[in-house]
């Protein structure tokens, strides 16, 4: 083999073996980006989680003061329609929540 050959086929080799580094680097760089985007989204379900479950309490609270509230008041009609129409309206938040909890009447 000539030696301008040999020369040509080096410079190639070191050209292919450069490439093959790039794309390692950028796939090490990709696995990173993926591993970190992993990170934030567990931390962000945990976080909405959170929230949920204490948007859940409160709602559970509201009920619970309702039912109070219905217990005291039941012979008056417009209060109790009152607390119907607050009732509903947690119904409607607890759906959109995804909670679909009944709520005790």
């Amino acid at each position: 083999m000539s030696d301008a050959l040999e020369r040509k086929i080096d410079k190639l080799s070191k050209a292919v073996e450069a490439g093959f580094d790039l794309m390692s680097n950028g796939f090490a760089a990709a696995a990173d980006d993926v591993h970190d985007l992993t990170t934030e989204l567990k931390a962000g379900f945990l976080t909405v989680g959170d929230k949920l479950a204490h948007i859940e309490g409160e709602l559970a609270h509201v009920n619970r003061r309702l039912d109070a509230l219905e217990e005291h008041y039941a012979n008056l009609s417009g209060v109790t329609k009152e607390i119907d129409d607050v009732r509903d309206r947690v119904r409607a938040i607890e759906k959109h929540l995804g909670l679909n909890k009944k709520i005790a009447a």
